[in-house]
């Protein structure tokens, strides 16, 4: 879920296995919708509660698995008034604290699995309704 806050700026978590920085995201669980797992991996992953009606569509992006295999990234995007800081979350094995970074940060770090697409788009404020 690619989550901008008012100031314009995006949160991401720095990946251990040091391929870069990713929205918050993971799988959907079984019998669990794309709108609804997103909203379970937000509260998750940085401990951000969001209504899966606050969710817009961002876009679906080809991407490639860890084990090479092809795969595609259902991204939503939110913005909101204001966030929990610091976050309360669960501890994650494969991702480190989240970080809030600028529109030009975000541009100097790697965010692999073409997931820089979905960040840039949602700086252009493409909306689409998906409920």
């Amino acid at each position: 879920v690619v989550l901008l806050d008012l100031d314009r700026h995006v949160l991401l978590t720095e990946r251990q296995d040091g391929l870069g920085w990713v929205p918050p995201g993971g799988l959907c669980d079984p019998g669990e919708d794309y709108v609804d797992a997103a909203a379970r991996e937000l509260r998750e992953e940085v401990g951000i509660e969001v209504s899966a009606s606050d969710l817009r569509l961002l876009g679906v992006y080809p991407t490639a698995g860890k084990d090479g295999r092809p795969a595609v990234s259902v991204m939503f995007w939110t913005k909101r008034a204001s966030f929990e800081r610091p976050f309360v979350y669960e501890r994650h094995e494969v991702r480190s604290d989240p970080r809030w970074f600028t529109k030009e940060e975000a541009t100097k770090v790697t965010i692999p699995f073409d997931l820089h697409r979905a960040v840039e788009d949602a700086f252009s404020g493409q909306e689409i309704d998906c409920r």
